[in-house]
């Protein structure tokens, strides 16, 4: 639920976030660094994906 700055009325939202970040944010949360409250709001399930750098061979490079 929303509620407009200006307004008393709350909106109902149905919404869906995906995120990304390079940095590590459960470690972030434990420095008291990232809100603890958010990332658990937005850690439903994690997918980590190693950066292409680290999967040259899987990938070859199509150009001139």
């Amino acid at each position: 639920m929303l509620t407009r700055l200006d307004a008393r009325r709350l909106i109902p939202v149905d919404v869906k976030v995906i995120a990304t970040t390079t940095v590590d944010l459960a470690n972030l949360v434990e420095q008291n660094r990232f809100s603890r409250q958010l990332y658990y709001a937005l850690h439903s399930f994690e997918i980590v994906i190693p950066p292409l750098r680290a999967r040259r061979k899987q990938y070859s490079v199509a150009g001139a």
